[in-house]
């Protein structure tokens, strides 16, 4: 009997109420005797799209596994590739298949790599170790990545990989391995660039990337067109200010804009020409907050006192800054 007619596959086969047994064990012989890669490959298409199906009996859904089992060690590419790509999003795939499959040459591992729940944390960092540059490529693609995987892609050292992760909006990354990768990266553009597009980076590397940029720039400006360096550093000093409350204070929240005063002002970064700028561009939340935590009043006291009429509540508001830093 020819592989593909022992494995045909229709509706009656498949209908709610049938004696017809879906899988037998003729079924595995008839894999091994046929020489064609593509009837091969059809079957494991076809197969795959009966596996999970409820009404396969324990028998059958034994039986399914050994096929899988003997398509995933099949010597023809094509057909581990084939039975890659129509599993890969399967939830019941036996774990020891998807491992298989995903250690496998990139042509085959790729959809697996990608797309497959089965796999775990423990499987994602073992291939990003153990294989090549193209099959971590395709892990930091996944449409989930956990702390411990991006750590993983991360140690490759590779800019493709780094570039990869980074640009994954559903990547978690530790603020440790931010600060790895401004150590190591930080005068590369592609992966500096990425980085700076992420949302919610952590504020201390927010100031690393700011310094990078500018200070990259700041060399720059002083070599090619002949300005001062001082000149250059007040224009660069603006700027970091600039892109702070431009990356921080748009759609803020109270709290959030209380939390990025506190974070300034423990990096020593809360002066006046900043709170001046912000007080410019009308953020007057974050200007209350700041001369609050400056003067170490309540900032209820220090709304008050800014918005006395004349200059009396914000001369004294002032007395009282001026009094704490002494």
């Amino acid at each position: 009997m020819q592989y593909q007619e022992h494995f045909q596959v229709d509706e009656e086969r498949i209908a709610p109420v049938t004696s017809t047994p879906i899988l037998s064990a003729a079924d595995v012989e008839a894999l091994a005797a046929d020489s064609s890669p593509s009837s091969r490959g059809t079957i494991a298409e076809k197969i795959a799209g009966l596996f999970g199906h409820e009404q396969l009996t324990e028998v059958e859904r034994t039986i399914a596994i050994a096929i899988f089992e003997a398509l995933a060690r099949d010597a023809e590419v094509v057909v581990r590739q084939r039975l890659a790509e129509a599993i890969k999003f399967n939830p019941d795939l036996p774990h020891h298949v998807a491992q298989m499959l995903a250690f496998d040459v990139i042509d085959v591992a790729q959809p697996i790599l990608r797309h497959s729940p089965v796999l775990t944390d423990d499987d994602l960092i073992a291939v990003v170790g153990k294989r090549s540059v193209e099959h971590a490529l395709e892990v930091a693609q996944r449409n989930y990545l956990s702390t411990p995987v991006s750590g993983a892609l991360l140690s490759t050292g590779n800019e493709q990989v780094i570039v990869a992760f980074l640009g994954n909006k559903n990547a978690q990354i530790s603020e440790t391995t931010y600060h790895t990768i401004v150590d190591s990266f930080g005068t590369t553009p592609r992966i500096v660039d990425t980085m700076s597009l992420r949302t919610a980076l952590p504020f201390r590397i927010v100031e690393r990337l700011i310094t990078i940029v500018t200070e990259e720039t700041r060399e720059r400006m002083i070599v090619q067109y002949g300005i001062t360096p001082n000149y250059v550093s007040a224009i660069m000093a603006q700027g970091r200010q600039q892109l702070l409350l431009d990356t921080y204070l748009e759609g803020a929240s109270p709290d959030e804009i209380e939390d990025f005063v506190r974070a300034l002002n423990r990096d020593g970064l809360l002066s006046p020409p900043l709170i001046l700028r912000a007080h410019c561009l009308g953020e007057f939340t974050f200007v209350w907050s700041a001369m609050a935590r400056l003067a170490r009043v309540p900032a209820a006291s220090a709304v008050r006192l800014l918005l006395d009429p004349g200059l009396v509540g914000a001369n004294q508001l002032f007395v009282l800054h001026r009094s704490d830093a002494a």
